[in-house]
């Protein structure tokens, strides 16, 4: 069994890993949880969770006083009303103090319990058995997070090659990106310069060479298959500026400058304004076949990943808590953690940094240890 201690001064607590404690492969396990807790216990639960583990966890309690409240399934049930349910059962149970809450489940299970303890009678012990990785992490070793604001966008659009040859527009009617670049770069600048709305505008031209384009034998199934699903269901065809307009909301103005400035480009010979080269600039014709392009379009998925994570000690990759500690034991790499991407790019940069990260991480679990054999 192996215990890492959360380093909060008086706050400090122990987290064990315990694989076998709920199932009785280990007795020693068991009998650490035993140890752990008073002579009355309050266990917490969801339906799923009580079906597979009550049973078994009741019985490693033995002759304790134990009751039990079953919450439903589902993140909707994380509410204040489960909480006052909780602390209501706790009374009328007679629980004081001295009682110990534990937290058999998930993610919401976790955080309703361990805020139910931290208001109960000014606070009771807390023991989480956590059964899903993701509340493993919710139950919590205090580690700090940074750029969970941040995000990135793939929105690819090529192939078919001729939809990045039309343009993409936002929601005022205005270009915002050089519509033949790299999906992640078409992505964040939805994100970030068109509140993550955006539509596609082609021509008859360009939709007839998009089928072409997306013909079976010559591109991956899944990019003929939304491309097809995409201008068979949810292309709109629209015969005049002012209907695009009125059907879109796109300023008139705003739209009659962007198509200005499209056929000026083309007429150049040159690269546009946001760098698009001449050879992938098409004038568009009426009338105008448009496709949604957002975050949201619901024919054509976008993936959108977090850029943030946990804050390490850039020599070590030791997890800091919020004062900025380190937390003895607990090491974050690659995407878990903060890192170069989370200020550029994530895709194969991270290559790089994931194995950085987690060389950084080992070497310094080995100098731990070397260190505490030589004393």
């Amino acid at each position: 069994m192996k215990s890492i201690t959360v380093e909060l001064a008086d706050r400090s607590y122990p987290i064990f890993f315990c694989p076998g404690l709920v199932t009785g492969a280990d007795r020693s396990e068991q009998a650490l949880l035993a140890a752990a807790m008073g002579d009355s216990v309050f266990i917490v639960s969801n339906e799923t969770v009580a079906g597979l583990y009550l049973a078994p966890l009741k019985k490693l309690l033995g002759d304790r006083k134990v009751d039990v409240y079953i919450m439903p399934d589902g993140e909707a049930y994380k509410t204040l009303d489960q909480i006052d349910a909780i602390i209501g059962k706790l009374l009328v149970g007679g629980h004081t103090r001295e009682t110990t809450l534990i937290a058999l489940g998930g993610g919401v299970v976790g955080d309703v319990t361990g805020f139910a303890a931290a208001v109960y009678q000014r606070g009771v012990p807390v023991i989480q058995v956590p059964t899903t990785l993701l509340s493993q992490v919710d139950s919590s070793v205090g580690g700090k997070t940074a750029h969970m604001d941040r995000a990135t966008a793939w929105r690819f659009i090529n192939p078919p090659r001729a939809w990045s040859q039309g343009i993409m527009v936002n929601g005022r009617g205005a270009r915002f990106v050089n519509e033949s670049t790299y999906g992640a770069t078409i992505g964040d600048a939805m994100v970030n310069k068109a509140d993550g709305k955006a539509w596609l505008l082609l021509d008859d031209a360009l939709v007839k060479e998009a089928w072409r384009q997306i013909w079976p034998t010559k591109v991956l199934p899944f990019q003929w298959q939304l491309g097809a699903l995409n201008m068979l269901f949810a292309k709109r065809k629209l015969h005049s500026v002012e209907a695009l307009c009125e059907h879109y909301g796109f300023d008139q103005t705003v739209l009659l400058e962007t198509l200005k400035d499209l056929s000026d480009a083309v007429l150049s010979g040159e690269s546009d304004n946001f760098g698009k080269p001449s050879s992938e600039l098409r004038e568009l014709n009426l009338p105008f076949h448009v496709i949604d392009v957002s975050l949201g379009a619901r024919l054509l998925p976008c993936t959108v990943l977090t850029m943030g994570g946990l804050v390490v000690n850039e020599e070590t990759g030791q997890v800091r808590d919020d004062a900025g500690r380190e937390i003895v034991g607990l090491y974050a790499a690659g995407r878990t953690a903060v890192g170069i991407p989370s200020w550029l790019y994530m895709s194969g940069l991270s290559i790089a940094d994931c194995v950085f990260s987690g060389l950084r991480a080992a070497d310094h679990v080995a100098e731990q240890n070397l260190t505490k054999q030589a004393s």
